[in-house]
């Protein structure tokens, strides 16, 4: 379907001058209120984005073609990123330029796309560049949610995570912190010191699984948020953390004695946000302390 075709057809005159530009661009159009509404190709060769060459696809197919496994999913979960995506697409009210990754032969293939929408009912956009190599803006989300010394989740990406729960009935968060840090730091000196966060970090990172998330909040503060766990089970892992550093060895093959304290509680409806969880999971890990450290203690 050529520009002219869908001037007249929705009765509007400015397809045509959004559509100016490189020959190369991709330009369609959707209709963003539909169920499954269906992109339709008006210009330029999708298969640069590794897509076949058709004319029109399903959103539910274009989706096929985006690429889960990515810089953004990794930090906000496959099914929160395509969830958010779809809802984000379908919610512009003027203009937008989004960065998409396609699935590649090698590599996944970042586009940037401009989508504008015309009418309630209408929807057009154009692919203006597709990146040989990771965009500068998705290297900088990275930055923003991961800490760069030990590669865990940071508190940013945590306070983004708090705000994606919607069931709360077996959420829970663990402030973790570790006993008496300044006096490795103080007795073997800071490197050492940041050799034991790094073997920390490795040790939470091979623990870490879909529903067991760890974060570096700072120095030697950690959280663990737990989804589809009951207190008994928080309470046993929180232990089994504690346990597995108890003995570590770093990278210079230097034995370290360690022990931490650990805070738990529940995530729920009235006390689910970054502020609350972190205020009642924080008093927790200081009731561990005070009853003699390297324990776990809850408060609701």
């Amino acid at each position: 379907m050529n520009i002219d075709k869908i001037n007249k057809l929705y009765d509007i005159n400015i397809i045509e001058d959004f559509f100016l530009g490189s020959e190369e661009n991709i330009h369609f159009y959707f209709k963003p209120k539909d169920e499954d509404f269906k992109i339709t190709i008006v210009h330029g060769d999708v298969t640069l984005l590794n897509m076949p060459k058709q004319e029109t696809f399903k959103f539910s197919e274009f989706k096929a073609h985006i690429e889960d496994n990515n810089s953004y999913s990794k930090i906000l979960g496959s099914h929160h990123y395509l969830s958010y995506l779809n809802k984000h697409v379908q919610s512009i009210k003027t203009q937008d330029l989004i960065l998409v990754p396609f699935k590649g032969k090698d590599n996944v293939i970042w586009a940037h796309i401009h989508l504008k929408c015309v009418t309630k009912k209408l929807m057009i956009g154009s692919v203006v560049k597709i990146h040989q190599t990771i965009p500068e803006a998705v290297r900088l989300f990275e930055l923003v949610h991961l800490d760069q010394s030990t590669k865990l989740f940071n508190r940013e990406a945590l306070r983004k995570h708090l705000s994606f729960i919607e069931d709360y009935d077996d959420h829970y968060g663990i402030f973790l912190d570790l006993d008496d840090f300044k006096a490795i730091n103080d007795t073997y000196g800071h490197h050492v010191g940041d050799l034991v966060l790094q073997t920390v970090s490795n040790i939470f990172i091979e623990l870490s699984t879909e529903d067991i998330i760890f974060y570096r909040l700072s120095g030697d503060e950690f959280f663990i948020k737990l989804e589809h766990h009951s207190l008994n089970q928080t309470i046993s892992f929180a232990n089994k953390v504690i346990n597995a550093l108890t003995s570590i060895t770093l990278d210079n093959n230097q034995e370290i004695d360690l022990s931490a304290s650990a805070g738990i509680t529940q995530i729920t409806k009235t006390s689910h946000t970054y502020k609350d969880v972190l205020k009642k999971s924080d008093e927790a890990m200081y009731k561990a302390k005070a009853l003699g450290k390297n324990r776990v203690s809850y408060t609701k």
